[in-house]
């Protein structure tokens, strides 16, 4: 049962032995307590699971639920709360907060980002690592599953996008610019542009951020982002200049509301100003 014996399906391929690897981990997690010996019931479930054809025809497979793998990954690893994975809670006043222990379920979670390909979960796991402890230790799996994804994928790699620029340091942020700097990433960069506001001290951002006012997937981003980057006043030059060379196009619409946001925020901030002199 452990042999390199090779089940082909349609769409994929997967080995026997990683199979009872997976129910291993599977059986680990629920019969811990139990001290026997788990070969047996391996075999049993591997043989449910796969109708092996000899003669090299092909067998139909059960996909291996990354899920559930994942979460019986965590919980062999001694990860509480692993039932919660993907459960994200902001008003635990009428829900229920997560019990995933998402500190102690990090480097799990960064070991099995580039071994996954279910959508929905890759996004489960970038979300559990968009933490402040998650920085920098996370950074390089999200930027490659970012790269991986985001020309086929905008709703994925956003919040890839997202984990990743949060995950980023100082020393992260050339990688950053790269990606913005590249239109064929198209949406899946807001997020990544809209975090270039946190480097106020390099010299790169504001041009960059600047360039990519007219570019119609993540101008909203870049114009939120140059007004906390350079402050409101410095950028409505920036922004006036959009809204009258795109007026009455969606993109000068756009640019004419960051204008109002910047010249409230002036008025708001101008007393303040003025009382602490």
């Amino acid at each position: 049962m452990r042999g390199a014996i090779q089940v082909a399906a349609s769409r994929s391929k997967i080995t026997l032995m990683g199979a009872v690897q997976v129910l291993d981990l599977r059986h680990q997690a629920r019969s811990a307590s139990v001290g026997r010996p788990t070969s047996h019931v391996l075999q049993r479930r591997a043989a449910r699971l796969f109708s092996v054809v000899s003669g090299g025809k092909s067998a139909r497979i059960e996909r291996v639920d990354e899920w559930e793998t994942t979460r019986a990954t965590l919980t062999a690893r001694g990860v509480p709360g692993a039932a919660d994975l993907g459960r994200f809670v902001s008003n635990v006043e009428f829900f229920r907060p997560s019990d995933l222990d998402e500190r102690a379920a990090m480097p799990v979670l960064i070991e099995l980002l580039p071994t996954l390909t279910d959508r929905k979960l890759i996004n489960a796991v970038a979300g559990h690592l968009r933490r402040p402890w998650a920085r920098p230790a996370a950074f390089e799996q999200l930027h490659a599953a970012f790269v991986r994804l985001a020309t086929v994928d905008d709703a994925t790699s956003w919040g890839l996008g997202d984990s990743m620029s949060s995950a980023a340091r100082i020393q992260e942020l050339p990688l950053l610019l790269q990606i913005v700097r590249d239109p064929g990433y198209g949406r899946a960069r807001q997020m990544v542009v809209f975090s270039l506001a946190r480097f106020k001290r390099s010299p790169d951002v504001k041009s960059v951020l600047i360039a990519l006012l007219t570019d119609e997937d993540v101008a909203l981003h870049a114009m939120g982002a140059l007004r906390a980057n350079i402050g409101s006043s410095d950028a409505l030059p920036y922004l006036r200049d959009v809204e009258a060379r795109h007026h009455g196009e969606p993109l000068g619409q756009t640019a004419a509301r960051q204008i109002r946001k910047a010249e409230k925020s002036i008025r708001v901030t101008a007393p303040l100003a003025d009382r602490a002199r």
